[in-house]
């Protein structure tokens, strides 16, 4: 459900084009060079406000620009303002789903009820797709992925699109975009007895955001560490807060407290295989 337009533009251009006045344009990969001189592919986006990643290509004397599904309003926007820039110098128009249009015609069609609209249907799409296959379906987003299944769709999927997608932009972004306050914590990987899994740690006193991950690590001692499956945060004496099928948001546990949550992670503890 990726949405692409195409503007002819010959090179070399300014890289200006692709970069539109605004203080919080940040990219996945490096920023283009200026001018821009040889093809090649960047991925602007908004800090603290885009839940995708735009796609800017340009090869064949013409520049691409892709939006892909579940783009909040902003990131059409980011899309539009470098697609009207690209068209103004090169004088020419804009290819979209619906024809050649003239850059000063776009809001006309694209704009935010076209946005919400677009959200609204990757919900339904998202959740077609998770009552198929049974799982969580992964939405790629600027930090971190979000996470879309049983635990998130059914507070989604109802209501016109509008509402569906205002729903779902608020989720996301709680997601990419959580309070500073909340450390994010780190992913890591390990494998042990031929199984590979990826854990993170819990620890008293941080207020973190807790990623999608197989394990959650629990020190028991000064040199012993327990391992949770990551649904055993439920199960802790912790306050938090689910944010999707794979995140959730960790209150700090004072030290005084935190032999309790010890206590009930050694009841938790993900079985060992045994070497009798």
């Amino acid at each position: 459900m990726s949405t692409v337009f195409t503007v002819p533009i010959e090179r070399p251009f300014p890289a200006g084009i692709l970069i539109p006045p605004h203080a919080d344009i940040r990219w996945q990969g490096d920023a283009p060079g200026d001018p821009v001189i040889a093809p090649g592919a960047w991925y602007p986006y908004r800090e603290g406000i885009s839940t995708r990643v735009l796609t800017v290509g340009w090869s064949d004397s013409a520049l691409e620009v892709t939006l892909p599904a579940a783009s909040a309003p902003e990131d059409l926007d980011l899309a539009l303002r470098i697609l009207r820039a690209a068209a103004h110098h090169a004088g020419g128009d804009v290819d979209t789903e619906y024809g050649t249009l003239p850059p000063g015609d776009l809001t006309d069609v694209y704009n935010e009820e076209w946005a919400l609209h677009q959200l609204g249907r990757s919900v339904s799409m998202v959740a077609h797709l998770s009552e198929r296959s049974g799982g969580v379906i992964s939405l790629p987003g600027p930090t971190r992925d979000v996470k879309l299944g049983p635990r998130s769709l059914p507070e989604l999927d109802h209501g016109d699109e509008r509402t569906r997608g205002r729903r779902l932009l608020e989720l996301m972004r709680r997601v990419l975009w959580p309070d500073p306050r909340y450390d994010p914590a780190g992913v890591f990987e390990a494998s042990k007895d031929d199984e590979k899994f990826t854990f993170a740690v819990l620890l008293s006193e941080r207020a973190c955001l807790m990623p999608a991950v197989d394990r959650i690590l629990v020190r028991d001692s000064a040199d012993s560490v327990l391992q949770l499956p990551r649904a055993a945060l439920d199960r802790l004496p912790i306050e938090h807060t689910r944010l999707d099928d794979g995140h959730d948001l960790v209150e700090s546990t004072p030290a005084a407290t935190w032999p309790e949550v010890v206590a009930a992670a050694r009841e938790l503890v993900v079985p060992q295989p045994s070497t009798g």
